[in-house]
């Protein structure tokens, strides 16, 4: 490795790159003296021109990490050889670059350094300060976060709540009761919410199939053999597709298999077959009778580069009937259902992946009728590719009164060029325009569900969206007037590597739990908002309900697939009047 380090070096003299790259090797074996060197070498050159083959939007996204990078590990090196004086005047010079939202890195490295020199020098209450910081901003891939979590364990036993006594924090509050609700050690990427046995308390549903019955907001303990759903493969999703009251389990993935709920014990019963691989589904009435159709997103075959058609199925008297899609096939990820035009039925929004576009169906008396490019929903087209779609949600974003549309896209810096980033469409009267960056909603290489909520009950909604992969963070932003600011780590939420996301009030108190899906074990966090909440029931998937409160500002919200069917609707003011 080091000798590869030194032909690089060789074939780019004028570079800080290689001489960067080789500094953090060898800061990593512990080979200070060499390193010193070579990352005095890099803070001596200038970045300079974008390397050949290096992508251009990829260098303005990564050269501004690489300044701070190369100052964070001289840095390090400097606290090595006891010159904190010197390290500290570094750090102070790398934290005058600002990132801008869509650069490739955080501050949170220098935060840690700093905290290393003040502990050097017996400091521990300003050591505290700058790892609490370093743990709020986090970073791209984990590094310095996780190494400042556990050096902040060292000093105190609630590093969490010490960095919002510390920071001043007193925005919005969760507090982890995974273990508390005996769902240790249990892991699965998708989740959903539904009262599956009628005692007023949401059961959970994690993928595998596992089943665990809500103890009134108490303890959730595994019912899956009891209930006969043993040997039972898939992803599941709870709806009353029969419309008795009570929630049924859609199982999808492979095969697709659905369960009608009999006074709390399981039915199967028959379900078109499906040969497809099924990444997503979602329910909804398309044709106002009250009976809710499904909507089946189907994935691809990677080895051979086949993509499957989505199928839909009519919830008949007769049984299921398929309605063809006059659409091509795709790499469907997930169904998102709204009624976003308020114009009484609900429409459907399948994100896709593999650089393809999404479709919207904006439901026309029944008829699903695909619009998403006409709306500019389906992403930003560069020679003929758009996104990598994993989750979509929709939500009145900047609180006027109508549904804008959050897309989660992964997108990787080195195919950003012609890959779609996560984008927040605003309903600008009609048209969808992208205002991800305007709103503050930073990049992130690996997004993947969002949901959007008002968590704090101030009537505005807030942003949760999952990050897949090892050491990738989860982010929770708080909507404040139309701005979002990133609380993840004081609000208590922070997940890695995890896939989907479901909301509902575990506990019934009133206020919006939050329930996270991770192969790295599902996390269950209680919501501690002392505000006012409504509770709505009997809705359908995609229905709105509008809440018009005294100061004449009108709330809209819907009700989500996979998350619960009983609404929890933050009031901050007087209700005037609801309208379902």
């Amino acid at each position: 490795l080091f000798e590869y380090g030194r032909r690089w070096i060789s074939e780019k003299k004028n570079s800080p790159l290689p001489h960067y790259i080789l500094s953090v090797y060898l800061y990593k074996h512990r080979r200070f003296e060499e390193g010193y060197k070579e990352s005095m070498i890099a803070c001596s050159l200038s970045t300079g021109k974008r390397p050949q083959n290096y992508p251009s939007i990829q260098w303005w996204m990564d050269s501004l990490s690489l300044e701070v990078n190369k100052r964070l590990y001289l840095s390090l090196f400097l606290i090595e050889r006891k010159e904190y004086g010197k390290a500290d005047s570094v750090i102070e010079e790398a934290l005058k670059i600002e990132f801008g939202p869509d650069h490739y890195g955080t501050h949170a490295g220098l935060y840690f350094a700093k905290a290393r020199i003040f502990l050097e020098k017996g400091d521990t209450a300003s050591a505290k300060r700058y790892l609490s910081l370093a743990l709020v901003e986090g970073d791209m891939r984990g590094t310095w976060t996780f190494k400042a979590d556990s050096l902040m364990r060292l000093l105190s036993p609630n590093p969490i709540e010490e960095a919002r006594r510390i920071l001043n924090y007193t925005g919005m509050r969760f507090m982890d009761v995974t273990e508390e609700m005996g769902l240790s050690g249990v892991k699965g990427g998708v989740v959903a919410l539904g009262d599956m046995d009628g005692d007023g308390f949401d059961d959970l549903v994690v993928s595998g199939i596992r089943i665990f019955k809500n103890v009134k907001g108490k303890e959730f303990i595994d019912v899956t053999e009891e209930l006969g759903f043993s040997g039972v493969k898939g992803k599941g999703m709870c709806l009353d597709v029969d419309g008795d009251g009570d929630q049924d389990l859609f199982v999808f993935g492979r095969r697709e298999r659905l369960f009608i709920n009999e006074g709390g014990r399981f039915q199967e019963v028959p379900f078109p077959p499906d040969t497809f691989p099924t990444e997503g589904c979602g329910a909804f009435d398309l044709d106002g009778d009250g009976d809710l159709e499904i909507y089946l997103a189907n994935y691809e075959n990677w080895n051979r580069h086949v993509y499957f058609r989505d199928r839909l199925f009519l919830n008949t008297d007769g049984g299921w009937v398929e309605i063809p899609l006059d659409i091509p096939e795709r790499a469907g990820r997930s169904v998102t259902v709204c009624d976003y035009d308020m114009d009484g039925d609900v429409d459907v929004y399948v994100s896709n992946y593999r650089l393809q576009e999404n479709f919207l169906f904006v439901n026309e008396h029944g008829k699903l009728i695909e619009k998403a490019e006409e709306m500019g929903m389906a992403g930003k087209e560069v020679d003929g590719w758009w996104g990598h779609t994993i989750g979509s949600d929709f939500g009145d974003v900047d609180g006027d009164g109508d549904f804008d549309l959050i897309t989660a896209n992964l997108a990787h810096p080195r195919y950003i060029e012609f890959s779609n980033m996560t984008m927040v469409y605003i309903n600008e009267d009609g048209r969808f325009m992208d205002r991800r960056k305007e709103l503050g909603i930073k990049y992130e290489e690996t997004h993947s569900f969002p949901l959007l909520w008002d968590f704090d009950g101030d009537g505005d909604l807030d942003l949760y969206i999952t990050s897949i992969y090892p050491k990738r963070r989860s982010f929770l932003y708080e909507n404040r007037n139309g701005k979002f600011y990133d609380v993840t780590y004081p609000a208590g939420v922070r997940v890695y590597n995890s896939w989907g996301v479901a909301c509902g009030d575990l506990d019934r108190d009133g206020d919006p739990d939050l329930v996270v899906g991770s192969s790295e074990g599902v996390r269950v966090f209680k919501n501690e908002s002392k505000a006012r909440w409504l509770r709505v029931e009997g809705m359908l998937p995609g229905e709105v309900i509008k809440v018009h409160l005294r100061s004449g500002k009108t709330l809209i919200r819907h009700v989500k697939n996979f998350s619960s069917p009983s609404l929890s609707i933050g009031i901050p003011e007087e209700i005037v009047r609801v309208e379902m």
